[in-house]
């Protein structure tokens, strides 16, 4: 049989409350990721578009952008990133300034770089991509307080992107910001060029 909830602790039991070993019914601890949406390309898309995954989570002051298996229409291209300000268009001023540090590994040969780039209009990633079905892509954006109006915007990007010419793959780390100081309500993902043929994406709060 079914034992009632009244019966193992004290407290209320909901769905945002567990049983704890003093027999208590609290709420649920804090300080985990809280898994918010997740978007499967099957079919060739030319963005993926969560224009207001940041501004439907307020309960959350940072975000995790996970993306896992990217792969593109076509070869040689970067993956983009841009956010969506409150009015739900995306920021594409020449708002975007990063630095990272790549390095990449291939047949017979590997290297370390640094870079720097100001004022673009939309935040890249290092190294050219594949689109073969073993060689895909993986990224995470880590989005900092994208809430708060009048501030500049802080993200860190960490990449590992493949591409197939002489078996090369690219490791990256990248912080960024977005200087119009507004607040952002969401993030853009797309291709320098052609489509995203595949992958999945997952959003957390935290």
């Amino acid at each position: 049989g079914v034992v009632p909830a009244a019966n193992l602790g004290t407290g209320t039991a909901s769905s945002s409350t567990v049983l704890y070993g003093d027999g208590t019914f609290k709420a649920e601890p804090g300080g985990a990721l809280s898994l918010l949406s997740t978007t499967t390309i099957s079919s060739p898309v030319a963005a993926v578009e969560l224009t207001t995954v940041f501004s439907a989570n307020t309960t959350y002051n940072n975000f995790k952008v996970v993306a896992n298996n990217m792969l593109p229409s076509s070869a040689g291209t970067n993956f983009r990133i841009q956010f969506y300000n409150a009015a739900g268009a995306a920021i594409t001023s020449s708002t975007y300034s990063q630095m990272g540090f790549d390095a990449y590994a291939e047949t017979g040969d590997a290297g370390f770089s640094a870079y720097a780039h100001r004022d673009r209009a939309y935040f890249t990633l290092e190294g050219s991509s594949d689109n073969t079905a073993q060689n895909t892509s993986s990224f995470l954006v880590d989005a900092y307080d994208p809430h708060t109006n009048g501030v500049n915007k802080w993200f860190d990007v960490t990449a590992r992107v493949d591409y197939n010419v002489n078996a090369t793959f690219y490791g990256t780390f990248s912080p960024g910001v977005e200087d119009s100081a507004v607040t952002l309500n969401g993030i853009k993902i797309y291709m320098s060029s052609g489509n995203i043929a595949a992958g999945v994406i997952q959003v957390y709060g935290y």
